[in-house]
């Protein structure tokens, strides 16, 4: 009878054991599961972010596009008006007409937004939408 216990309990011993090592190499297994899972969840993270930050970047300069595009659209229906092509002309050249005075708009900076200025005075003058 001694024996017989004996065995059993080897028996039960070993598979405590077989079963120790089993939740052992489970855990372990799920520890480097989620690990793996962990990194890719960071990695595809950060790829989101960088990818809004370019489609916003993408989408600046699509506005600004579509601000020159109805700038440049705007323009060209402006010259299809012989008035306002005549007027231009009289601005650029400095030339008048028999009845008209002209102004001379002296700007102190030294960049070149003087015909910014007289191109925006138009503007006011002309509105074409």
């Amino acid at each position: 009878m001694m024996t017989e216990l004996r065995v059993i309990k080897n028996r039960k011993a070993k598979i405590r054991r077989k079963r120790i090592r089993r939740f052992t190499t489970l855990g372990i297994l799920a520890g480097i599961f989620s690990f793996a899972i962990y990194i890719t969840y960071v990695n595809s993270n950060a790829r989101l972010e960088h990818l809004r930050a370019e489609l916003e970047y993408y989408q600046t300069i699509q506005n600004e596009v579509m601000l020159s595009q109805r700038y440049y659209l705007n323009q060209i229906v402006r010259l299809e008006d012989e008035e306002y092509i005549a007027m231009l002309a009289r601005q650029r050249y400095r030339v008048s007409l028999p009845d008209e005075t002209v102004f001379r708009i002296i700007n102190v900076s030294s960049d070149d937004s003087s015909q910014d200025l007289i191109d925006d005075t138009l503007e006011k003058y002309y509105e074409y939408d």
